[in-house]
C-alpha cells in the first residue's frame, strides 16, 4: 500500500494482502483487546492483572461455541449453509448477540461447555473496537470472525490455549504502540508482563494523540510515518497500476472493516470506478494472511499478471481449502467487494463453478 501511494513508479501491480496501512491504530485496538478480556480472568477487586492467565479466558470448546452462534446467525445470509460467513456486512451484533445468549451457562458463570455474560460482554467490546472518552472511533470494528476457534485467531488476541504463547497483541502491538508508534517513544522493561501493564494503564484518548503527535527532536508523528490508508492513488491509477488486495474476514491483527472502509472511501473519491485499477479480495473464514476454516489457497500473482499484462481484470479469484480445514478440497470463488460469493441453486456446492459473485 506504501508502495502504490508513494512510490508509484516502482511497480506495475501490487498485490498487498491483510494491509497493515493504518499500524498505529490497529495497536490501539490490540490494547483494547487485552482490557477487555482481562476482565474474563479477573477476580473482583483484585489488584493488577496477570497475563500469563489472559489464555484461559476461552477454552477451546467455548470458541467453538462461538464459532458456531456465529454460523447460526449469519451463515444462511449467502445463500447457502456451508459453514462459511461471506455476506459478512449482514452478520450482525443483535443476530450474533442472539445466538449467544443462547449459550449462557445456566447460573451466568463459566464453565468449560458454556458461556458467561463476562465472556460476552468482552466479546462485545472486543468486536466494537477502541473508542475514545467521547465514544469516537480510535481504529475501526470487527466482524464477527467465524473462523474465531482457529489456533490462528487465539493467539493473537489471548496466546495459544496452552499457555506456551503469550498474547500476540501483547508482545508485539504492546512494544510496537510503546516504542515506535507513540511520540516520544515509552521505553519499558522486557516481558510480557510489563507490555501487558502498559496496555491495562493506557489513557486511550492520550495514546491515540501520541500517534498524530509531533514532538520534537521527532520531524513527521508515527502515524505520517507508518501509515499507508491514503484514499490518493492519482500517481498509481494515472500509471496504470493495478492493486489487488486479500483481506481475511478472520483476521485478529487487522480488520477487514477498516480495510472495505478504506475502499468505500476509495471508491467515492474516484466517483464509483475505484474498481477499475483497485480491488479487495474478502477471503471468509481466514484468519492473519492464513489459517482459519477457509479457501485459503489461491493464485492472486497469476491473476495479477494477467491483469497488468493482458488487460484483463480478474472478477473472481478460484480458491481451494487445505487439508487442515473442515472441507479439504473445496474450492469457491473469492469475489471482488462489494460482491459476495452466492451458491447458483443447483450443482455440487463443493465446487466453486456453482457459485456466481454477485451483490
Amino acid at each position: 500500500m506504501a508502495f502504490a501511494q508513494r512510490y508509484p513508479e516502482i511497480f506495475d501491480g501490487i498485490i498487498a494482502s491483510a494491509p497493515g496501512f493504518a499500524l498505529p491504530k490497529a495497536a490501539l485496538a490490540e490494547a483494547w483487546d487485552t482490557r477487555a478480556f482481562s476482565r474474563v480472568i479477573q477476580t473482583p477487586g483484585a489488584a493488577g492483572f496477570d497475563v500469563s492467565r489472559l489464555h484461559t479466558a476461552f477454552n477451546g470448546v467455548q470458541l467453538k461455541l462461538v464459532h458456531e452462534a456465529i454460523l447460526d446467525a449469519c451463515d444462511a445470509d449467502d445463500g447457502l449453509r456451508d459453514g462459511m460467513v461471506a455476506d459478512v456486512d449482514r452478520c450482525t451484533d443483535p443476530k450474533v448477540l442472539a445466538q449467544l445468549r443462547g449459550k449462557i451457562c445456566p447460573a451466568g458463570g463459566a464453565t468449560a461447555g458454556c458461556l458467561s455474560l463476562t465472556q460476552i460482554d468482552a466479546l462485545v467490546e472486543s468486536m466494537r473496537g477502541p473508542l475514545g472518552s467521547a465514544g469516537q472511533a480510535l481504529y475501526n470494528r470487527w466482524f464477527w470472525p467465524s473462523g474465531i476457534d482457529s489456533p490462528a485467531w487465539r493467539v493473537w488476541k489471548i496466546g495459544s490455549e496452552d499457555g506456551q504463547v503469550p498474547p500476540l497483541n501483547v508482545v508485539l502491538g504492546g512494544q510496537a504502540l510503546a516504542s515506535v508508534f507513540s511520540t516520544l517513544p515509552v521505553m519499558l522493561p522486557p516481558g510480557p508482563q510489563a507490555l501487558a501493564d502498559f496496555q491495562m494503564g493506557l489513557d486511550f484518548d492520550s495514546a491515540a494523540a501520541k500517534v498524530q503527535a509531533v514532538v520534537a527532536p521527532f520531524r513527521h508523528s508515527a502515524w505520517e510515518d507508518i501509515s499507508a490508508r491514503s484514499t490518493d492513488l492519482t500517481r498509481f491509477k494515472a500509471r496504470h497500476g493495478r492493486l489487488m488486495v486479500p483481506h481475511g474476514e478472520s483476521d485478529p491483527v487487522f480488520s477487514l472493516a477498516d480495510t472495505l472502509d478504506w475502499f468505500d472511501q476509495l471508491n467515492r473519491r474516484e466517483h464509483g470506478r475505484a474498481g477499475e485499477f483497485a480491488r479487495v479480495f474478502p477471503v471468509p473464514g481466514m484468519c492473519h494472511c492464513s489459517g482459519g476454516p477457509a479457501t485459503t489457497e489461491f493464485d492472486s500473482l497469476a491473476a495479477m499478471v494477467d491483469w497488468v499484462e493482458h488487460g484483463r481484470a480478474p472478477d473472481r479469484l478460484e480458491a481451494s481449502a487445505g487439508p487442515g480445514t473442515p472441507w479439504p478440497g473445496r474450492t469457491r470463488p473469492l469475489c471482488p467487494y462489494p460482491q459476495v460469493a452466492r451458491y447458483r441453486g443447483n450443482g455440487d456446492p463443493e465446487k466453486a463453478e456453482n457459485f456466481a459473485c454477485a451483490p
